[in-house]
């Protein structure tokens, strides 16, 4: 008998969750009127839109381990709301000080991936969590939506009034969440602060990780490199160049689904080395063929969801390895993930300097080719036991 599946709970999270991650990136669009308007310099305004993704990254961790002693329910309306007071601090800045407060309070959303994915695994059967967490983790498509619509709302209302709308989206969807979704069976969340963070000392949380790097990791930093090498490589304009990178960043959303419901049936470890095999082919001849720009957007877009996929997998074997830690595991692999796509950037346009345009993607190939290496070395095995007698 095929287990009931939750689908409102699965909805508001997943729903929450793309708001989330649209408030989460919305200094990326805007930053550029912020600092004409408040005479940033292009460092500082660097730094603006940066600070957001690295407090939600790295707090995923603490996270993570508060939703599996508390719940998600007074967790994730808490960031929400949280959000929206940060979101209407940027709106009203007039200082260097104002804009940093409220880039802070502004990247607490980005911790509600931990949150929610304790939240789904809570409320649904084991042998449907990965299809569950497939449409959660779809929720970073959240992305999208911001970096296409947020530049029109920008030009028909200016940042301060979009800012505001985004505040006042995040504090409604704190109520709706409180008010729609109550608590699951919370049997596992007495746990002593102990027990909730052993999983820290497990060598598969750090392999894990690793994989989620390979996959959200390699994802963030192709939405930030794929229209560089779509303008100066191609010459395409700025806007075709958002259209296909918009396109890979929806593909990859959907092959997040279709990971979780292939893990559910054939297990997660095989999935995910279909998933990096498929991933690192499809990168490795971009990056060293150098191919016409028709092949690169086909194995772009192949790429994208060979990495959903493997995203999917990756939260599916966080639920079956480690059932009554999901938070502070996926806090872990989250953090990492997130980190990774800020730096991952960062070493593409060093390798710019020593390859064609779209040799610079070599990193992620890397990154992506070590993750599948690891994948026979994700075994529940303690740190702490290695090299002791």
């Amino acid at each position: 008998m095929v287990p009931t599946f939750p689908w409102r709970p699965v909805w508001i999270n997943t729903l929450a969750f793309a708001l989330a991650f649209a408030a989460w990136v919305q200094l990326g669009p805007s930053t550029r009127l912020i600092a004409a308007e408040l005479h940033l310099s292009r460092a500082q305004g660097a730094l603006l839109k940066t600070i957001p993704i690295l407090v939600g990254s790295l707090l995923r961790i603490p996270l993570g381990v508060w939703v599996d002693r508390v719940g998600a329910r007074p967790l994730f309306p808490m960031l929400l709301g949280l959000g929206g007071l940060g979101s209407w601090t940027l709106s009203r800045s007039t200082s260097t000080g104002d804009l940093v407060l409220g880039s802070v309070l502004l990247g607490l959303v980005g911790t509600t991936f931990a949150v929610g994915v304790a939240s789904v695994c809570a409320w649904t059967p084991k042998a449907r969590q990965g299809l569950a967490l497939g449409i959660f983790g779809a929720g970073n498509v959240g992305t999208a939506l911001t970096t296409f619509g947020l530049p029109f709302l920008l030009e028909a209302v200016g940042w301060r009034e979009s800012m505001q709308i985004y505040g006042g989206l995040l504090l409604l969807a704190a109520a709706g969440y409180f008010a729609l979704l109550p608590d699951p069976d919370r049997s596992q969340n007495s746990l002593r602060f102990r027990d909730a963070v052993e999983p820290l000392r497990d060598g598969a949380t750090w392999h894990l990780a690793l994989q989620y790097m390979a996959t959200f990791g390699v994802f963030v930093a192709l939405t930030l490199t794929l229209s560089d090498i779509y303008v100066d490589g191609f010459g395409l304009s700025l806007r075709w160049a958002g259209v296909f990178t918009t396109a890979y960043a929806v593909l990859t959303s959907v092959g997040r689904i279709l990971g979780g419901a292939l893990a559910d049936r054939w297990g997660p470890q095989l999935i995910l080395a279909a998933a990096l095999s498929s991933a690192c082919l499809s990168l490795t001849v971009v990056s060293l063929a150098d191919p016409g720009l028709g092949a690169v957007l086909t194995l772009v877009c192949m790429c994208g969801v060979a990495q959903g996929i493997g995203m999917g997998a990756v939260l599916k074997d966080i639920s079956q390895k480690f059932p009554t830690r999901v938070g502070v595991v996926g806090g872990v692999v989250g953090a990492l993930g997130g980190v990774a796509g800020f730096y991952l950037p960062l070493t593409c346009v060093w390798a710019r300097s020593h390859a064609s345009i779209t040799g610079q993607l070599l990193p992620l190939t890397l990154l992506t080719l070590l993750a599948l290496a690891s994948l026979p070395l994700n075994r529940r095995v303690p740190i702490v036991a290695l090299g002791t007698s």
